[in-house]
């Protein structure tokens, strides 16, 4: 007996054979469209780039960006504005319910993201506990020492007459704001109390400077280094991103990888992390001296600018996001020649300029993370951050990401506008004679 064989397309169904059903042949071209998602981008500004990748796999994007201030300025709100790709939305609430995932690509929405959970939506990012990793150092340092996982010798200081108090003359520490107030001061390493003196006069704290809670903390020598991994709210996904952000210039060098001297922190953090249901992005900072990790700082959040390599290295992107949102397990795939990476940046010389960013030739490793808007066909970033555009370069090795890298850059022309050859510069002339001397982790 024929069976009935049926051919769907996107305009009809052909039938033909007796009328007995036992097998269904689908286009190419429509599973690709089944499969597409529709996703809630909730960003505070720091991740364009990340809508855009979702939208260029054939994604339904909303974006919606944090805009609402007492008086709100253009560059909060007009970031991926002109965008065809995207729908920029006013209200994350009209649409949220309608996203097959939400992701919130900052880690300051931890209450929101525990209601939706709640609700039956499929989040990416950090819940309420997850999210004091970041935004309570204190909270972090104390809960890694209870899981064993080494960090600094630290004091909780409040105040900034005791904080100078405190601080030893002569001895290298490390000063950082405990709370939400990091605009107004960077972490900064000191040696004396003038130096310290002078960069909390920066801060300009005024009448509530001794309300300010500090962390001081002993410098740990050794070499730097960081990882960026997905948590699925069972364990972390591989392979993750590992490698160095070279301070004060925004550039990254990086490796993908399955195993790595983060693996003995990862083993420790993994069980807490699913205990408080972790699902999204994490970042970790520490110190390696050849033996091990002391851990620095957590980003509950998409790292910027160098979360920009996801994007552009994961094949399968979006079904990552979607896989993390529900807590499921996925094989992250690699681009072919991706395993390295060198992320630089275009940086703005005047804050309050506009800049016009041209590009000779199209790329997708040429990003925007950051105000970018199309008016007319053509790229404009609005004032506000130092990053104007983020160029990745991907190879088999660092050389290879390096000349990649090089060569991406000189597919735009941007005015105003300095490239980080200092990034290359430092972590060649510092970075890799450290990791010599400590043992290659490479």
């Amino acid at each position: 007996m024929v069976g009935k064989i049926i051919i769907v397309d996107d305009e009809h169904i052909v039938e033909g054979g007796n009328p007995i059903i036992d097998k269904i042949i689908v286009k190419d071209e429509l599973v690709g469209k089944q499969s597409k998602k529709t996703f809630l981008v909730y960003d505070s500004g720091l991740a364009l780039d990340h809508a855009l990748a979702l939208a260029s796999r054939g994604n339904k994007v909303y974006y919606f960006v944090e805009w609402r201030a007492r008086n709100t300025k253009m560059e909060e709100h007009i970031v991926g504005y002109g965008y065809d790709k995207i729908e920029k939305i006013l209200d994350y609430g009209d649409v949220y319910k309608k996203a097959d995932v939400v992701v919130f690509t900052d880690c300051s929405f931890g209450a929101i993201v525990d209601k939706m959970r709640l609700e039956g939506v499929n989040v990416f990012g950090a819940n309420k506990v997850g999210s004091k990793l970041e935004i309570d150092r204190n909270f972090m340092l104390d809960k890694f020492s209870e899981l064993g996982i080494k960090v600094p010798d630290y004091q909780v200081v409040i105040g900034v007459d005791e904080l100078l108090k405190r601080k030893m003359d002569d001895k290298k520490q490390v000063v950082k704001v405990d709370n939400i107030y990091r605009g107004n001061f960077e972490t900064c390493v000191v040696e004396t109390v003038d130096e310290l003196k002078i960069a909390l006069e920066e801060a300009r704290f005024g009448v509530i400077k001794n309300t300010i809670k500090f962390i001081l903390t002993d410098f740990v020598d050794g070499v730097e280094i960081g990882v960026d991994a997905f948590f699925n709210g069972k364990r972390f996904l591989r392979p993750y991103h590992f490698g160095n952000e070279v301070k004060g210039t925004n550039g990254t060098f990086g490796k993908w990888a399955d195993n790595s001297i983060w693996d003995s922190v990862f083993s420790k953090l993994e069980a807490w992390l699913a205990d408080v249901g972790y699902r999204g992005s994490i970042s970790l900072e520490g110190i390696w001296d050849g033996r091990e990790i002391t851990v620095l700082d957590t980003t509950a959040r998409f790292p910027y600018p160098c979360g920009s390599v996801y994007g552009i290295c994961i094949e399968n992107y979006d079904d990552v996001i979607a896989a993390v949102a529900k807590g499921e397990d996925i094989d992250i795939k690699l681009k072919d020649e991706a395993r390295y990476t060198v992320q630089l940046c275009f940086e703005r010389e005047n804050l309050n300029e506009w800049v016009l960013v041209k590009q000779k030739e199209k790329s997708d490793k040429i990003v925007y993370p950051i105000g970018s808007i199309i008016v007319d066909g053509e790229n404009w970033i609005a004032p506000g951050e130092k990053i104007v555009t983020v160029v990745v370069g991907v190879g088999d090795s660092y050389e290879q990401a390096k000349d990649d890298a090089i060569k991406e850059k000189d597919k735009v022309i941007i005015k105003n506008s300095e490239f980080s050859w200092d990034s290359i510069i430092r972590y060649e002339k510092e970075y890799i004679p450290k990791y010599a001397e400590l043992g290659n982790i490479w």
